[in-house]
């Protein structure tokens, strides 16, 4: 039996496993350092000694945004203790403590200016879009301890945070 039929099956095996590894291994978001009132602090440090951090991407003034924090505050108290919440406006860190103000947040607001660092910026836009390139502001992520993305939750998908952090 001549050899070279098995040779490209497993190159063709190779290749798609290859594929896959790529296309389905699981996010990471990426540990940039963020600013806030205080000393600028790493995702790592957002998160705290908790096990999972919820996160919200934010722009000032977006309607997304907006809904994303109110969907995040009304289930602030009952998950908690299992969780740190923060939001993450893509602005200066004025901007953030307008955001933290104006919506009486439970959760520190934290900035990331993407002009200032657009290298992290596009780290996070890279890793929430994927191929694509893109994601959407107002998006709320569930980080592990090792900040893989557990949960992603975009648009209209927040009508259904709360189901999504029961799962917490």
């Amino acid at each position: 039996m001549n050899g070279k039929p098995w040779v490209a099956i497993a190159v063709v095996v190779v290749a798609l496993g290859g594929l896959g590894f790529t296309v389905f291994r699981p996010a990471y978001f990426p540990n940039v350092t963020v600013a806030s009132d205080a000393d600028p602090v790493t995702i790592d440090q957002v998160r705290g000694e908790r096990p999972t951090l919820v996160l919200a991407l934010l722009a000032p003034g977006d309607p997304m945004s907006k809904a994303a924090l109110t969907k995040m505050s009304a289930d602030y108290e009952k998950y908690e203790p299992r969780a740190s919440f923060a939001g993450l406006v893509f602005g200066t860190p004025a901007q953030a403590a307008a955001w933290q103000k104006e919506q009486q947040l439970p959760f520190p607001v934290y900035a990331l200016a993407p002009q200032e660092n657009p290298v992290d910026y596009n780290q996070i836009v890279k890793t929430l879009g994927g191929f694509r390139n893109r994601f959407y502001i107002g998006t709320v992520v569930v980080l592990t301890s090792s900040r893989r993305i557990s949960q992603q939750v975009n648009g209209n998908e927040l009508e259904n945070l709360s189901d999504t952090l029961k799962k917490l």
